[in-house]
């Protein structure tokens, strides 16, 4: 601390001028941090670079905690092009502005804006995907924008290539801490599908055999879904399930490993949705892992679990992440819904189910199914938690804020949240413009699953305006936001 970072290490880091000692190159400090005691200060001029490139295919990720104290404001942006001297290309620019306010440039002049909270750790990534030519931003934990890479920051273009991130003093004001920085390669999943190879209007299995069945196993039987382009949660495309589809994504009798399926849901409103895991499948006999009904009005149930069905909520006319997440070397599942443990129990109780993982299925049993998926992804995952007790209710393992309901809202909506120990929280709403509403909670909670209702009144008392709002939780080092509508 107290030391230029580039002059202490030139191998890992350099400076716009590429020179470390420079008026460029900016101090480690140990006012601030993330974790550990050191964090690097961006102050006004200075302009470190990390260059990892050139990346010319693969998808990768950069990230790092940024924190900036009250009045301040900072900058950061990627370049798909770093050369010294040569020539260089804007990816994505994001400022931090004096206020609270940030702006993420990606594919077009104009800014998407995003609240940020000064004097917290911020989590901010950048995820580039050279292989589909996709880009994404996500400030702590929310996608705030996607665009294709090579329209570049402003839409002018960039080649398809990864080449550096860029951490400048831009102005006067700038004074910006940044730590625990990563980049990673995001490894190629078992089996991905966001069904943009296939034609719109043409059923899913009678298009690929291959990767996909039906329940009688005959493509273009009234069991195949057909292809849209309806709604799509990336790209143009999706699979619809309607009464009487059965498709299944046989993922190949494991009996050891841990592993996640997951995929897009969204179901349009006053319609239903189902699917299933099953624990067998191929060869008979059949034997169901776990079992989710989306029903109407919003009330969800999962099944064959123990001490089910377990309920819980969604909304019509939006995209959920889904995901379960099987450890059959453990015996121990978990499911998950728009990023929220629901439940995590031992796989092979709650039926008689063998220690295995065989299929997903998705099926239209009523004449109200209507239910899409996209961006369907079978991978490896991270092993579960050791141990399971059947006596006692499990806590949350992670941290976690679930999207508000309802939403859009009036004159109520319900915050959700998990804590897998006590810790202080801290939940505060903000305007578009960074501006506090109210803080809703400011306290220590106890573990487990939690939820506090907002009446819709601002500090002083009085019924907020139509708009769109931002609410922020912190507890401990986790930091998550989402967006919710007040409607009148």
């Amino acid at each position: 601390a107290g030391t230029q970072l580039v002059v202490q290490n030139p191998v890992d880091w350099t400076t716009w001028s590429g020179t470390a000692g420079g008026p460029d190159d900016p101090l480690v400090l140990d006012n601030y941090a993330n974790s550990g005691v050191n964090s690097v200060m961006i102050v006004s001029s200075d302009d470190l670079v990390k260059d990892f490139g050139p990346l010319t295919s693969g998808a990768y990720s950069m990230s790092f905690y940024v924190y900036i104290p009250n009045g301040r404001a900072g900058y950061f942006n990627t370049l798909a092009e770093f050369t010294l001297p040569g020539t260089f290309n804007w990816g994505m620019d994001c400022m931090f502005n004096v206020g609270g306010g940030g702006e993420v440039y990606g594919g077009s002049p104009t800014a998407v804006p995003f609240a940020y909270t000064y004097d917290t750790w911020n989590y901010v990534e950048v995820i580039v995907n050279l292989e589909k030519d996709l880009a994404e931003f996500r400030f702590n934990g929310t996608v705030i924008h996607q665009w294709q890479w090579t329209l570049g920051n402003t839409g002018a273009g960039s080649p398809l290539q990864l080449d550096a991130n860029d951490f400048y003093g831009m102005t006067v004001d700038d004074q910006m801490y940044f730590d625990d920085y990563v980049v990673r390669e995001i490894s190629p999943a078992i089996f991905a599908d966001d069904f943009e190879a296939y034609t719109a209007g043409i059923q899913l299995v009678l298009q690929d055999s291959v990767n996909w069945t039906v329940w009688g196993d005959i493509p273009g039987s009234a069991g195949d879904p057909f292809v849209s382009n309806a709604y799509a949660n990336s790209g143009a495309n999706s699979v619809v399930i309607m009464p009487g589809n059965d498709l299944v994504k046989l993922l190949g009798s494991k009996t050891s490993g841990v592993y996640s399926t997951s995929w897009q849901m969204y179901i349009p409103d006053g319609k239903v949705g189902y699917f299933n895991t099953m624990a067998g499948f191929d060869p008979n006999p059949y034997s169901w892992g776990m079992d989710v009904e989306f029903l109407v009005g919003g009330s969800a149930e999962l099944y064959n679990v123990p001490g089910g069905p377990i309920a819980f909520t969604y909304a019509y006319d939006t995209w959920y992440p889904v995901e379960l997440i099987v450890d059959l070397d453990q015996d121990l599942a978990e499911f998950y819904f728009d990023g929220t443990l629901i439940l995590q129990w031992q796989w092979t109780q709650g039926g008689a189910k063998p220690l295995r993982l065989d299929a997903t299925d998705f099926y239209g049993g009523t004449p109200d199914d209507e239910m899409y998926i996209d961006d369907y992804v079978f991978d490896t995952a991270d092993p579960l938690v050791n141990g399971i007790d059947d006596n006692e209710q499990l806590l949350p393992l992670t941290f976690d804020l679930k999207q508000n309901y309802p939403n859009p809202f009036n004159p109520t909506t319900t915050i959700k949240f998990q804590l897998p120990k006590k810790a202080d929280v801290k939940i505060v709403i903000y305007n578009m413009l960074g501006q506090v509403v109210r803080t809703i909670i400011d306290k220590s909670v106890d573990a487990g699953y939690q939820e506090v209702v907002w009446d819709g009144l601002n500090e002083t008392g009085n019924r907020i305006a139509t708009g769109v709002y931002i609410y922020r939780m912190q507890a401990d080092k986790f930091v998550k936001a989402h967006k919710m509508i007040m409607m009148k």
